[in-house]
């Protein structure tokens, strides 16, 4: 997991995306915590991770929290090979 967070940040490495979305220019670090810490970070992750997840692999099948979500939030969703 680490490895592709790497991978992603880099602009060497940036499957064409680098001008588009230039995420190498934010800094970032990954860091592994524990469920028991509660972060709102981690909330909001879990609350968005799912909904987006299942649209990705299931796009025909009924989606209610993903198009909720989609009204708020979203915008693009981009997908690294």
């Amino acid at each position: 997991m680490e490895l592709e967070f790497r991978r992603i940040q880099d602009p060497d490495y940036n499957w064409g995306m680098a001008q588009r979305f230039p995420i190498h220019e934010t800094p970032m670090s990954l860091r592994f915590v524990e469920k028991k810490i509660n972060s709102a970070g981690l909330q909001f992750a879990d609350l968005v991770g799912q909904p987006i997840g299942r649209n990705y692999l299931k796009p025909n099948q009924l989606n209610r929290a993903f198009e909720i979500l989609a009204e708020k939030v979203y915008r693009r969703i981009w997908s690294f090979p």
